[in-house]
């Protein structure tokens, strides 16, 4: 089987080709959330601190779809604050309101996460959580959902039967055989999506960033991973610093820039 160069669940990649291309993100919104998207405006994915002692984050892939607050993140491996991390990210996008404005002005805010790891013991793809009461499971309100999508979960793709299955498939694609198959898909959609696929497989500089990229990501996965498990076992601050300079060593190994580890431990 011939492996992606470019695989679209790269960060950068999947910026690339949904956030560059206004249809296919519509596209891609409307089968994860099952409701037609129309009108879509991309915003800020830096999400600024109000003090410096308040975490900076960046999100991948951030919109108004319709009035409603949209943020699409990608992961490739797993880590063990995900769930908070996710409410976390939420709650920063919950909009403020001016002053004089009605609390049911407030956007509704949807987090979506598709994650290359099983994270939930079930063996659906799509969970999905709202705020509600614990025993009557009445909904508090519906301003606010976590979706998480699971890349591993997903049906092979003889057998998809909604137009997310064929997204998830394609996101999560490793391979060129993968990719020919989601052509025979009758989405044009999807179609245009495995074409951009194809266009930056092609791109050799692209190719480049995204390889980096890639080593990157395995990297600082590696280097946190060893940080909270010193952490854990220490029980001391020490060790968590000494595994933040296990971070910065093998990060700039490959070449980083010192701004490039900056916003990547800022993010982290």
């Amino acid at each position: 089987m011939s492996e992606l160069k470019v695989k679209p669940k790269v960060d950068i990649a999947f910026k690339k080709i949904f956030a560059d291309n206004e249809e296919l993100l519509k596209a891609l919104i409307s089968s994860a959330l099952d409701f037609k998207a129309k009108k879509i405006i991309l915003k800020p994915t830096e999400i600024t601190p109000s003090s410096t002692k308040e975490k900076f984050c960046r999100l991948d892939v951030r919109a108004n779809v319709d009035g409603k607050e949209i943020d699409i993140e990608i992961q490739l491996f797993g880590r063990d604050d995900f769930r908070a991390r996710a409410e976390y990210y939420s709650c920063l996008m919950f909009a403020r309101l001016p002053r004089g404005e009605e609390y049911e002005k407030i956007p509704k805010t949807i987090l979506i996460n598709i994650i290359d790891w099983n994270a939930f013991g079930c063996s659906e793809y799509h969970s999905k959580f709202i705020t509600m009461e614990e025993k009557r499971h009445e909904m508090l309100t519906d301003k606010k959902e976590i979706h998480f999508f699971e890349l591993k979960k997903i049906p092979p793709i003889e057998n998809a039967a909604r137009d997310i299955e064929y997204w998830l498939s394609l996101i999560g694609a490793d391979t060129e055989e993968e990719i020919n198959a989601l052509e025979k898909s009758s989405n044009d959609k999807i179609r245009k999506a495995v074409g951009e696929v194809r266009r930056l497989n092609k791109d050799e500089t692209f190719v480049r960033e995204v390889e980096a990229r890639e080593i990157q990501l395995r990297e600082e996965q590696s280097a946190l991973y060893s940080a909270e498990k010193k952490g854990r076992e220490e029980g001391r601050e020490e060790g968590r610093e000494e595994g933040r300079e296990e971070i910065l060593k093998k990060l700039r190994k490959h070449g980083m820039s010192e701004q490039e580890i900056k916003e990547i431990l800022l993010d982290s």
